[in-house]
C-alpha cells in the first residue's frame, strides 16, 4: 500500500479545517478517557489479526464493574500497540460529532464475515486521521453525518493501542458483548485510539503528539464505492 504523488496532491487540496468538532472534546462520559485518548504511539507496531480479537478471552475480574471501570490498564495487553490491516466496511461518527468508529473485517473475507472494531478518538492530534477516513469512504465532515456502510471494502492499515472496551459487556456474552451490534463485531477487544490510518491505492495519516495538544501529518483519499447513510 504506497501513496502515489498524483494522488497526495489531489489529497491536499482537500480544505484541512472540514471537521466541525470542538478544540478539544470532554472527557464527561467517556469510557477510561485515559486509556482511549492516550497520544499517540509508534508509527510501527506488531500486526494482529482480526481471528487474534477474536479468540482473545476478556481481562481476568472484569465480572467486577470496579475492575472493568478502572481507567487504567486492566490487562497487559492494553499496553501494547498492534497493526491490524483489513477491509473496512463501516464507519460510525459517535455521540460527540468527532469519534469515528471503524468496523473491519479480514481480508477478503466478505461483509458477513466477523468484524472488529477500531476507534480513531475526538481528542486533539486526531483530526487528520479522521479526515482521511472520512475521505476515503466519502463520508461528509461534520455532525450531519452520522454513518457510512460500503457496498465494496477499503482495504486499511490502522495502528493503535490495543484496548478491551468494557463498556459493551455483559456476563450473558463476555466475549461479544450484548449491545446492538454484538451479531456482526466478534470482540471486545478493539484498536483505540487508533493513531496511523493507512489507506490503500495512496493515504497515509499518522498524528504526532507534540505536548499537550499535538498535530498531525495528513494525506487523503477519496474512495468511489461507498453508500452512505444519515439514520443510525
Amino acid at each position: 500500500m504506497r501513496p502515489t504523488a498524483a494522488l497526495a496532491l489531489a489529497l491536499a487540496a482537500l480544505p484541512a479545517g472540514a471537521q466541525d468538532c470542538p478544540p478539544s472534546a470532554s472527557s464527561e462520559g467517556v469510557y477510561r478517557p485515559a486509556m482511549t485518548r492516550r497520544g499517540p504511539g509508534p508509527s510501527s507496531a506488531a500486526g494482529i489479526s482480526v481471528a487474534t480479537f477474536q479468540a482473545w478471552s476478556p481481562p481476568d475480574g472484569v465480572e467486577d464493574d470496579r475492575v472493568r471501570g478502572r481507567d487504567g490498564p486492566i490487562d497487559p495487553r492494553e499496553a501494547r500497540a498492534a497493526t491490524l490491516e483489513g477491509d473496512l466496511w463501516r464507519v460510525k461518527r459517535g455521540s460527540d460529532g468527532c469519534e469515528l468508529l471503524l468496523e473491519l473485517s479480514a481480508t477478503r473475507a466478505g461483509r458477513d464475515s466477523p468484524h472488529v472494531i477500531a476507534v480513531i478518538p475526538s481528542a486533539p492530534g486526531y483530526a487528520e486521521a479522521r479526515s482521511a477516513i472520512e475521505a476515503a469512504v466519502g463520508m461528509s465532515a461534520g455532525r450531519r453525518s452520522r454513518r457510512v456502510e460500503l457496498r465494496e471494502p477499503v482495504h486499511v492499515r490502522l495502528t493503535g493501542y490495543l484496548f478491551w472496551d468494557g463498556a459493551r459487556w455483559c456476563a450473558e456474552n463476555p466475549g461479544r458483548g450484548c449491545d446492538r451490534r454484538a451479531d456482526v463485531v466478534a470482540s471486545l477487544w478493539e484498536l483505540h485510539p487508533v493513531w496511523r490510518v493507512e489507506v490503500e491505492g495512496g493515504a497515509v495519516t499518522e498524528a504526532r503528539s507534540t505536548g499537550r495538544r499535538g498535530r498531525a501529518s495528513r494525506r487523503r483519499e477519496r474512495h468511489g464505492s461507498e453508500r452512505r447513510s444519515s439514520e443510525r
